[in-house]
């Protein structure tokens, strides 16, 4: 019994150890809900996108995090004239965060700024219309992962994000600005070389 205990430990916290030495670069992932940003008339519910997080240790205590994300959506009516919508979504940013490590958790905070925007094109018959939407977004954030090794870890993010957006549209002549607020939560799976 106290072998399987010694071991046990030993297992435990060569594995803390591993945790704690994670450094460089790596690859991960953010599930969130990109149309939370956007009045798209595509119908609801109509996907799910994913971030793409490149997580960069620039210091023991200080993480750079590029963020890269896409979605598209069609949706097709038929009554007689076949109506297409579709509505194009890309997002580049920035996330800064200094970090606290307890054994295998590390919290971070900071914020994340970037770049938004949405393309929604409507065809019907000879009717061909776009709206374009832009802006901006920065978002103070609170989140913490848990590393399973020195190469894996899983987390949860925390967000207010306020979004400045403006929309040239040929559908009217007008032109529409958007000043959003919104809280976001955020599961994370990382990868670290």
């Amino acid at each position: 019994m106290f072998r399987k205990t010694v071991f046990i430990l030993t297992v435990f916290c060569v594995s803390l150890g591993l945790a704690q030495q994670k450094k460089g670069t790596g690859i991960g992932i953010a599930l969130l809900d990109v149309q939370q940003l956007f009045e798209a008339a595509v119908s609801e519910g109509i996907g799910l996108n994913a971030t793409i997080v490149v997580p960069i240790a620039a210091s023991p205590t200080l993480r750079v995090e590029p963020e890269f994300g896409y979605f598209r959506a069609t949706e097709e009516e038929k009554n007689g004239t076949t109506e297409t919508m579709t509505a194009d979504s890309w997002r580049i940013g920035l996330g800064i965060f200094p970090l606290t490590t307890y054994d295998s958790f590390t919290l971070y905070y900071g914020a994340r700024i970037g770049y938004i925007s949405q393309t929604i094109t409507f065809e019907a018959g000879s009717v061909d219309l776009e709206e374009t939407t832009t802006g901006y977004y920065i978002a103070p954030v609170l989140g913490g992962e848990h590393s399973f090794s020195n190469h894996f870890s899983i987390g949860g993010e925390a967000q207010i994000v306020y979004a400045d957006l403006s929309s040239d549209s040929e559908f009217t002549d007008v032109e529409v600005t958007r000043s959003l607020l919104n809280t976001r939560a955020l599961v994370f799976f990382r990868f670290f070389f």
